[in-house]
């Protein structure tokens, strides 16, 4: 898809083992997806990509904020946050 090997784009991990600098546990919005959990090391960039219609806008709605998820828990740097708006999750 790219034209040439993905290893030629692979980097060396500039955090160390166990920085997680985002996690989201069992995130839930009932009529879209159910216990989502994602950890993210620090330094890791992550993009998210799905079929239309699967639900992707609505994770990216219910992790900053816009649309509140029905369950769940979102931790900044280990700690728990509560994310009302998107201007509080950047």
């Amino acid at each position: 898809m790219i034209g040439r090997e993905a290893k030629d784009y692979e980097h060396a991990k500039s955090g160390k083992t166990g920085d997680v600098a985002l996690e989201i546990k069992n995130l839930t919005l009932a009529r879209w997806f159910h216990d989502l959990s994602i950890s993210v090391p620090k330094g890791d960039i992550v993009g998210l990509a799905c079929l239309v219609a699967a639900g992707r806008t609505n994770v990216a709605r219910a992790s900053f904020g816009v649309e509140p998820a029905d369950s769940g828990s979102i931790s900044v740097m280990g700690t728990e946050v509560s994310i009302a708006d998107p201007s509080k999750a950047i």
